[in-house]
């Protein structure tokens, strides 16, 4: 794809983010250059605005894993997950897109650890859709022996 072409797809792919109301504040100078960077950004604006009607068009084409996904943002709303650091989302060595989120919520603050846990969400694109969410934590095992509970 030429520099004229990639240039128009990303402005595309902003425009569309800013559309649907997901466009991060802060976008990283590399989320510029690479238009997956941009919509993981806007899935992550989406996802803790807690407001299913934002995420779920970011998620049109992730069919199998948005229901789990939207799931998972009343959850944490119902948490009262607070972001306390929001790390860029990059792509790691095999071109999935992770995005590491450290939060705080209500079950890790009654459990009283003083841990706050890190989400990452990892993004896999197809040609510029995103096709496929999954997520991963570093829950203590309270955290989980606590869920079960």
């Amino acid at each position: 794809m030429n520099t004229v072409h990639r240039s128009i797809k990303i402005t595309s792919v902003a425009c569309l983010a800013a559309w649907l109301g997901a466009c991060s504040t802060s976008t990283p100078p590399e989320a510029a250059a690479d238009p997956d960077l941009v919509i993981a950004e806007s899935f992550i604006d989406a996802f803790y605005s807690f407001d299913p009607d934002r995420l779920a068009p970011i998620m049109a084409a992730a069919a199998e894993t948005a229901p789990r996904l939207l799931y998972y943002q009343g959850s944490a709303k119902g948490g009262n997950y607070e972001v306390l650091l929001r790390t860029p989302c990059a792509r790691d060595e095999e071109g999935i897109v992770k995005c590491p989120v450290k939060v705080k919520d209500d079950r890790v603050q009654a459990l009283g650890t003083g841990f706050d846990v890190t989400d990452t969400f990892h993004l896999t694109f197809d040609d510029g859709v995103l096709v496929k969410v999954t997520t991963s934590s570093n829950d203590q095992d309270i955290y989980r022996e606590a869920a079960v509970w």
